[in-house]
């Protein structure tokens, strides 16, 4: 009963947007599916890399330190959980000040890869420190991708 009750009053404020003509309104359901798109949106946030650099990709265990290759780049991380549910994990840099640092939070599900997440841009040479903060007691699988020489 609940549940339909929800249901009804986001169909009704969305049908009074769509009346309205409101540049707001939601976009109809047949958009392209949010798969679809989550998937593009992966594949599209890779850099393109000069030809003096490749990617490198590497498991890690609670921290790692990377020197990137000189160019602009993104620094990308990933997460498995180990355990039989999610596992909530952060992962940033360990520089000072810290609010420079790059800062990623995500739910690490069992036996399944989080897609990549920026973690930090970067031009240029960079050596960082990359933590991990894990919120269970089962841990998780960690990997990182970045530009190297």
């Amino acid at each position: 009963m609940r549940t339909s009750l929800r249901f009804l009053v986001l169909l009704g404020a969305f049908s009074a947007c769509r009346a309205a003509g409101s540049p707001e309104s939601v976009p109809p359901p047949s958009s392209s599916p949010p798969v679809e798109v989550a998937r593009r949106s992966v594949e599209a946030s890779h850099d393109v890399l000069p030809s003096f650099c490749r990617w490198v990709e590497s498991e890690y265990v609670g921290e790692t330190r990377i020197t990137t290759c000189d160019a602009v780049s993104n620094i990308y991380v990933r997460f498995m959980s180990l355990g039989p549910g999610g596992c909530a994990v952060e992962a940033y840099e360990d520089v000072v000040p810290a609010s420079n640092a790059g800062r990623v939070r995500a739910t690490a599900l069992p036996g399944v890869w989080t897609g990549w997440i920026r973690l930090q841009s970067h031009l240029g040479v960079y050596s960082v420190t990359v933590k991990n903060r894990v919120s269970c007691d089962t841990g998780v699988r960690s990997q990182i991708r970045y530009s190297a020489d």
